[in-house]
């Protein structure tokens, strides 16, 4: 067995040390001057060092940590990151993942929350302008601020990994919200789960018979973004990541899109990683610390205003409404709510509700 696999111990080291001592003697007569004590002092020393040197490479001393670990599985590897939409740092942390994957050679596609189904940086080369880039991917800023995903697309379309749309067209929230095979899309305990964040993220406004509309709508969404990885995943080569980017709660394993690609790529194996706040461990694989910064109360704002509920503003509002769950309780000044999938709650009564609130308004998972 190589000596590497096991832990050293100072015997080997003490081994040495007669010989160094010998070498010594022989080879450096200013050291010998100084008397034996001298001579057996520096084999110590080199003999420690040698000793401890096989241990150091072994645990990486020195060198930077990978920043995925994909185990001896050499199939393509599905790795959901987790944010809050709120928080810059966690797609400062996302993007920097990111561009260590590409700069590997590891990343085979970035798939996003942030965009639509069928939209795709597909055929754009690396150089491609900001502009080109958000228009292949039909970017909403309204919706999903690009000062905040920037960074995070750039380092896919700079290493000419393309990035794909994943998300449920908003035309088809308002069919999905009224539409009751979605109940039985994941399990019974799982979809109680997600109805209670569905209500911890509206602060709990909204009655419980109303709770549905925005489960179903939440459960499309995550169809939808495991559908894209699936499609990624089928097309990757071997020991090639996949990286979806979405809110937490479309990425934790308990009540997101894990549970569907159980089913739609269940050859494929899947890491969830989540960056910022505490989550549970059987929903993340891993955590990563993030700077938290601090953010206004969106339930005050609710409480003054009204809870918009489907039915009252179109799909956009209810889309909105549905959209809380990735994102816990906030505080701070009040501003308007915003939902699991980044976009704000519409204002009661339409109009300027048929879209999400502008970035600098919303909160976001």
């Amino acid at each position: 067995m190589p000596h590497i696999a096991t832990r050293p111990g100072l015997l080997p080291g003490c081994s040495l040390n007669f010989a160094f001592a010998f070498v010594l003697r022989k080879a450096c007569p200013t050291v010998v001057a100084g008397g034996w004590w001298r001579v057996v002092g520096v084999a110590v020393w080199l003999g420690l060092l040698l000793a401890v040197a096989p241990f150091a490479t072994a645990q990486g001393v020195g060198a930077p940590p990978a920043p995925v670990d994909a185990g001896p599985s050499t199939a393509p590897l599905a790795l959901l990151i987790g944010e809050q939409h709120d928080q810059p740092d966690h797609q400062r942390q996302a993007a920097a993942l990111v561009s260590d994957l590409a700069a590997q050679g590891r990343l085979h596609a970035l798939v996003l929350e942030m965009a639509q189904q069928g939209a795709s940086t597909a055929g754009l080369p690396r150089e491609a302008s900001e502009a080109q880039v958000r228009a292949a991917l039909q970017w909403d800023d309204f919706a999903w601020p690009w000062a905040r995903y920037r960074e995070l697309v750039l380092a896919a379309v700079r290493a000419g990994v393309p990035v794909w749309g994943a998300n449920l067209p908003r035309s088809a929230l308002k069919e999905a919200q009224a539409d009751a095979r979605w109940d039985a899309a994941i399990p019974a305990e799982a979809w109680s789960r997600l109805r209670d964040a569905v209500r911890e993220g509206h602060c709990g406004l909204v009655p419980d018979e109303l709770l549905g509309p925005l489960v179903r709508m939440q459960i499309a969404r995550d169809r939808s973004l495991a559908q894209g990885m699936a499609q990624q995943l089928a097309s990757s080569p071997p020991a090639r990541i996949t990286v979806l980017h979405a809110g937490a709660v479309h990425a934790a394993r308990r009540t997101g899109v894990p549970l569907h690609l159980a089913e739609l790529a269940p050859a494929f194996p899947v890491r969830t990683l989540a960056v910022g706040p505490d989550r549970s461990p059987a929903d993340f694989d891993e955590r990563r610390p993030a700077r938290e910064d601090p953010q206004a109360d969106h339930c005050a704002a609710l409480r003054e205003r009204g809870m918009p509920l489907p039915g009252r503003a179109g799909a956009a509002s209810a889309a909105g409404a549905a959209s809380a769950a990735d994102r816990p309780p906030a505080v701070g000044a009040p501003r308007p709510a915003a939902g699991a999938d980044g976009t704000q709650a519409a204002p009661a009564g339409g109009g300027s509700g048929d879209r999400p609130a502008s970035a600098a308004s919303s909160a976001r998972p």
